[in-house]
């Protein structure tokens, strides 16, 4: 079986601003769970790109 490699064209300024804007939430909200934050995260990567 042959995987899909997906590309996406996400610079590093955008990926560390996201990683800084989704820290800041996790410290700021009690009742996030680890998973809650990876999903939320997971989207905000998408819509960043586009996907």
């Amino acid at each position: 079986m042959e995987k899909k490699k997906n590309e996406v064209n996400f610079s590093q300024e955008q990926f560390f601003d996201l990683m800084k804007r989704f820290y800041e939430k996790g410290i700021k909200e009690e009742e996030i769970t680890v998973k809650k934050w990876l999903d939320e995260f997971k989207l905000g990567i998408q819509n960043a790109t586009g996907k």
